[in-house]
């Protein structure tokens, strides 16, 4: 059983992945108490599922970017439960599984998620016809800087000022803020498929990912 952790912005998630698909997820509004609130929601999570913690084999957390405290402190736990136990661990970046879900709708995709400070990371993927996503660029850029003409598919966390914005552009595709918005059982089945594969991360080499004003 693999557990999911996503500390990347206010918005927490968690999530088990085992050989039978996804298992449980958990999404909620942490804002700025990933630190207390984290291994609570991760115990009850695993009590509710009868899951011991000893039955993990294998960890996946959400690398950003985001809040540059709330990323660290996913990683942290995530290391940390990984290293106990001594099973393996996977980063996973947080726009690639905030796109992933939305990959079948044949657009280019932007992955928003808010950095703090009025600035948002975006990053562009595009879809390969296998179903694969390529990361073509990521920025830190500003609400306003966001909106693209064109035929494009926006997720993630859409604030209402940049939804006001997209909505002026008719060839936008905007999910509502439910499908919008990133699902802690899609890191874990992502994290899961890596396990699979052997495609697995050292402690020491996986960090958060963060963007300069400008971007990549």
């Amino acid at each position: 059983m693999l557990l999911g952790i996503d500390t990347s912005t206010a918005w927490a998630g968690i999530a088990l992945h085992g050989e039978r698909g996804p298992e449980a997820s958990l999404r909620w509004r942490a804002e700025r108490s990933h630190t207390v609130q984290l291994m609570p929601w991760i115990d009850r999570l695993l009590q509710s599922r009868g899951v011991p913690a000893a039955c993990l084999t294998g960890v996946a957390v959400a690398t950003g970017p985001g809040s540059f405290t709330a990323v660290r402190v996913g990683l942290a736990t995530a290391k940390g439960i990984a290293a106990s136990l001594g099973v393996p661990l996977v980063g996973v970046p947080t726009p690639l599984y905030t796109a992933w879900p939305h990959r079948h709708r044949g657009l280019p995709i932007r992955a928003v998620l808010p950095l703090g400070r009025d600035r948002l990371a975006v990053a562009a993927y595009r879809v390969e016809r296998e179903g694969s996503l390529v990361l073509e660029w990521a920025r830190n850029v500003r609400t306003q800087e966001v909106v693209e003409a064109g035929a494009v598919l926006y997720c993630g966390e859409l604030n209402a000022d940049l939804r006001l914005l997209l909505g002026d552009q008719p060839k936008a595709v905007v999910p509502s803020q439910a499908e919008a918005l990133r699902d802690p059982a899609v890191l874990a089945a992502l994290g899961w498929e890596r396990l699979m594969r052997g495609d697995v991360d050292s402690a020491a080499s996986l960090q958060a990912l963060y963007l300069e004003a400008g971007g990549l």
